[in-house]
């Protein structure tokens, strides 16, 4: 009897102590699981962390750019602008290899020469542009000639909506700018002349004086 209480006892005993190995191993199991999701949140959140990083790094490349390309259309509008923005008389420009300079204009009935004047046709009048010139190049060359090519120089009175006015040779006229040829580094003072109608004339609205050398111009606000 007391060795059937001695095995009992024992089989008892191995029992709780195989059911105390067999908690203690679950719970390490779920104890490396917990420590395993945590390190996995961890680097998630580190992740995010970096995404986060990376967009706003993206975000300012693609700001800087846009401001970039922003400024440099900006400034191209400025420059285009600038180029096409009549000067004032009085005001030195430059086209090819002239060194140009509107120094006065007016309508006039006539324009007087040395013997005797120039007269338009009924119902026009002329507009006389004083305009000083230097030939900027390193051999001589020829100011308005008279059967020019697009290459050449040329001159318009540009009005209102579109119109254009050649320029007027008078022949014989000594301070005509027209055939005048120019050695380098020389400049000449002289006279453009442009017949237009009267209601041209004597109307408010701007005129401009546009020299162009192919596709290039320089203008002048004349009026």
């Amino acid at each position: 009897m007391k060795k059937r209480f001695i095995i009992l006892t024992a089989l008892a005993v191995f029992s709780v102590a195989g059911c105390s190995a067999s908690n203690s191993s679950d719970s390490n199991i779920v104890d490396g699981l917990k420590k395993q999701v945590a390190d996995l949140q961890k680097e998630n959140e580190n992740l995010k962390t970096q995404l986060k990083k990376i967009d706003k790094s993206d975000t300012a490349i693609e700001t800087d750019s846009e401001e970039t390309i922003s400024d440099d259309a900006e400034s191209a509008i400025d420059d285009t602008s600038q180029s096409e923005k009549p000067l004032k008389i009085g005001k030195e420009g430059t086209l090819g290899d002239w060194s140009i300079t509107v120094t006065s204009a007016e309508a006039t009935d006539s324009i007087t020469a040395d013997y005797g004047s120039y007269t338009p046709d009924d119902g026009n009048k002329y507009f006389s542009v004083s305009v000083t010139v230097k030939n900027n190049s390193k051999t001589a060359e020829t100011f308005l000639e008279s059967y020019s090519l697009s290459t050449d120089l040329q001159a318009k009175l540009l009005f209102g909506d579109g119109y254009e006015f050649s320029a007027t040779q008078l022949i014989g006229y000594k301070k005509s700018l027209h055939n005048e040829t120019l050695n380098p580094l020389s400049s000449k003072e002289g006279v453009i002349a442009f017949e237009i109608p009267n209601d041209v004339a004597d109307s408010d609205q701007k005129l401009v004086l546009q020299f162009a050398i192919n596709n290039e111009f320089l203008k002048f606000k004349v009026r």
